[in-house]
């Protein structure tokens, strides 16, 4: 794999459309947030039940695009799932853990929330913003990896985020 590139952060930070466009351009293997799949299919009532299903094909699809051995950009991945059990106070499973530590990233672009939430049916935290960020950015920093804080409106977002991911995969 010639590298891989991880999207995170709290809810309403761009991720999706970001990640989404710059795998494109880049000519990426593109790995989908696959939580917003699952809820769209399934309403957004869900269970610890629900979690780990997401958590599993999530780490499917994060398995079937590293074997490609090209770039690769995650909108999201495990972590994300790990801090949201956290936060909802249930049992993060050791294979999450594991997971999480044998497929590390090259890079974590960490967006932070300085543009407006945006509401849809699958967000729920529009004041918890700041506080899932620091949770974020905690874990990054206890998993000793590499990542950079993406701040920014509009263009000047996307073109700090793509500085980062031309010097990760020094396209």
């Amino acid at each position: 794999m010639s590298a891989k590139i991880i999207f995170l952060g709290p809810e309403s930070t761009g991720k999706s459309t970001i990640s989404a466009e710059i795998a494109k351009l880049c000519n990426a293997v593109f790995v989908n947030e696959y939580a917003r799949t699952y809820l769209n299919e399934h309403g957004t009532d869900y269970s610890y039940t629900d979690v780990v299903k997401i958590a599993e094909t999530q780490a499917q699809l994060e398995r079937e695009a590293e074997a490609t051995k090209k770039i690769v950009i995650c909108d999201t991945d495990l972590i994300t799932i790990k801090i949201w059990m956290e936060y909802y106070n249930w049992n993060v499973p050791e294979w999450i853990e594991s997971f999480i530590v044998k497929h590390l990233a090259n890079k974590y672009l960490l967006l932070y929330p300085d543009i407006p939430w945006m509401a849809d049916e699958q967000r729920k935290n529009p004041t918890d913003r700041i506080e899932l960020f620091n949770r974020f950015e905690q874990h990054l920093i206890r998993l000793n990896v590499s990542y950079s804080i993406i701040k920014g409106i509009g263009q000047t977002r996307f073109e700090n985020c793509l500085k980062e991911v031309h010097k990760t995969t020094l396209l």
